[in-house]
Formats: structure tokens, C-alpha cells, sequence
């Protein structure tokens, strides 16, 4: 399945021990995206997240991140 994730889109961390992480998508490649932490504003570090770890059917998990807003 593919996910269409543009840039601007806010992803959110599935991970329970990091409960509250979202992540802003900066640039969308062919395999990845690179996003930069929206909610901890003291570090401005950048991730690379490969698009098939990017859910966006509504599923709950507990791994890979799930899109919360489109960018409009």
C-alpha cells in the first residue's frame, strides 16, 4: 500500500514510550521523508523515516508513525 505524504503533513509517533511525538515532513523522496520535531522545540534534529513505516488507514499500532494532518 502507498501513502501519499506531502510536505508539510504532520506525522505522529506510534511508539507508547514516546507519547506526544509528532514530526512535521520537511522534503518527501522516492523511499523516505526527512521531518523535524514539532513539539520539542530545543532540538531542532532532523529524522529520516523510510514511507513504509507512514500509516495512514486509521489502524491503531504500537511501531511507524501514522499521518494526524494533511497539509491543506
Amino acid at each position: 500500500m502507498t501513502v501519499s505524504i506531502k510536505e508539510g503533513d504532520v506525522l505522529r509517533d506510534n511508539d507508547p514510550r514516546v507519547k506526544g511525538r509528532t514530526l512535521r515532513v520537511l522534503t518527501v523522496g522516492d523511499a523516505t521523508v526527512v521531518c523535524e520535531s514539532e513539539t520539542s522545540a530545543r532540538t531542532s534534529r532532523r529524522t529520516i523515516i523510510a514511507l513504509t513505516r507512514i500509516h495512514d488507514d486509521g489502524k491503531e499500532r504500537r511501531t511507524g508513525f501514522t499521518v494526524v494532518r494533511a497539509r491543506r
